[in-house]
């Protein structure tokens, strides 16, 4: 973590950077998805079929939250994406959760965050909606563009255990590219 921090070059840093040993208060921020399924889709309820070819799908994820002193954050956070599957109705995933995420303050314009944290999962999968429940770790890295608005590159994992939904676990990887606002 150290190394990262120094990799970054605090004195690139502006004076509008924002202070995070100050919390910043209300957050949020939004970003674009591309959600990849690993592994194979067994649906659970009948007619018990499997999802033969599932492409990189696209969606929107969006959280607010309240920043406290030093860069711990607390999030709702929510998104929905979807996914084209070979001769089948498309697969829709709706999630919707708490967060709870963290800054590095480096001391430049760059910043590393990581988030963890656990949603419910909406499953719609030929024309039936299942409940799960995901668990969720994110790692990315942004750039201040001012005080209060930063843009972000990150990379999150979403698992969903077998239940209601599905006999096998699913696991999502999700590149993706947003904003961060604080007001």
């Amino acid at each position: 973590m150290l190394l990262v921090c120094w990799a970054l070059a605090p004195s690139l840093a502006r004076a509008d950077r924002p202070d995070l040993s100050h919390g910043r208060g209300l957050v949020w921020g939004a970003s674009g998805i591309v959600p990849i399924l690993l592994g194979n889709v067994h649906y659970a309820e009948p007619p018990n079929t499997s999802a033969r070819y599932i492409a990189p799908g696209g969606g929107v994820d969006a959280r607010i939250g309240w920043e406290f002193d030093g860069g711990l954050r607390i999030e709702i956070a929510g998104g929905i994406d979807g996914h084209a599957v070979d001769g089948q109705l498309p697969l829709a995933r709706y999630r919707g959760g708490a967060q709870l995420r963290y800054t590095l303050d480096c001391g430049s314009d760059f910043y590393p965050f990581f988030a963890v944290g656990g949603a419910l999962a909406l499953f719609n999968r030929n024309n039936s909606l299942a409940a799960s429940f995901d668990v969720r770790g994110l790692v990315g890295g942004g750039w201040w563009a001012s005080s209060w608005f930063g843009l972000e590159l990150a990379i999150a994992v979403d698992v969903t255990p077998p239940g209601f939904a599905f006999t096998d676990t699913i696991v999502i990887l999700s590149p993706m590219i947003g904003v961060d606002i604080a007001y």
